[in-house]
């Protein structure tokens, strides 16, 4: 493959995984902002959208697109359950209790997903989703572009929620001030609800796109959780935008190191660029941060 077609096309694959990332994280980020809580299970919460596609495809045979819709509603589902049952009762407490909470689901889920599914890596295939098209010099396979429409959309929907409603005005003014938005009528208790019923909605689809894309196992969610962070903070703690911008900063950074210096690069790279940003703008690169 000529050089310049390689990197057109290492480019356009970082941007497609960039945008991935960028869902998980916007999700990791809108929870910390809200509540303030650090989910370090956020990850998991992404492995069990890409376990929920598999089974719809492989174990159940049908549509992997039909994974898409059940990981989001069984995201939602757990995360507005986690929030108003469990979560709310604690937020309150000592400062490390919702973090220890979130701990053990972090412990828990791998093992209860290596009882359910086995310990093996595991992948979502169908004819359709691997034929390729070329895009002018650029191969994709359908998997990507499908990931591509989803992903765009999903952010979309999100900034405008977050940017443009009354739902999105009491989840800033609870960022910005949680004693005022109550003075003003907010409920605050609800808007974390919601708050962390988006983020997990978010993270399963991202787990769901994850596995139409890429190779996925019970156990990296940790790796998910830590690219996730690794996001947030470069983008601006609890700033969703500047996590969109940070992942798709991180896809490409990891497309362009594996192509032309290798994969054992990816992360010293990654983390590199971390403590440079943090050193000029502790705020994020768009300086937005919590």
């Amino acid at each position: 493959m000529p050089s310049e077609i390689l990197a057109l096309q290492t480019i356009v694959d970082g941007v497609i995984l960039g945008l991935i990332y960028a869902l998980a994280a916007m999700g990791l980020s809108l929870a910390f902002g809200v509540m303030h809580i650090i989910n370090v299970a956020h990850g998991d919460f992404i492995i069990l959208g890409s376990f929920l596609t598999y089974t719809v495809a492989s174990i159940i045979g049908l549509d992997p697109l039909l994974g898409v819709p059940l990981a989001l509603a069984v995201g939602g589902l757990i995360g507005y359950g986690l929030q108003r049952y469990i979560v709310n009762r604690i937020i309150e407490g000592p400062p490390l209790a919702s973090l220890v909470f979130f701990f053990g689901l972090a412990i828990a889920l791998p093992n209860i997903y290596i009882i359910i599914w086995g310990p093996f890596s595991r992948s979502v295939t169908a004819p359709y989703l691997s034929a390729t098209y070329n895009l002018g010099p650029v191969s994709l396979s359908f998997a990507k572009i499908v990931a591509v429409v989803i992903a765009v959309a999903a952010i979309v929907l999100t900034l405008t929620i977050y940017y443009r409603t009354k739902l999105g005005l009491a989840m800033r003014a609870t960022i910005q001030n949680r004693q005022a938005a109550l003075v003003f009528g907010v409920n605050i208790y609800s808007v974390y609800s919601v708050a962390l019923a988006i983020s997990l909605m978010l993270a399963g689809l991202a787990g769901s796109l994850i596995a139409m894309t890429l190779a996925f196992s019970p156990v990296q969610g940790a790796l998910y959780t830590l690219l996730s962070f690794l996001i947030v903070v470069l983008g601006g703690m609890g700033y969703i935008v500047g996590s969109l911008v940070a992942g798709l900063i991180m896809g490409l950074i990891q497309s362009v190191t594996a192509t032309y210096l290798g994969s054992a690069y990816v992360y010293a790279i990654m983390f590199m660029l971390l403590y440079i940003v943090l050193l000029i703008s502790p705020k994020g690169i768009l300086g937005r941060g919590v």
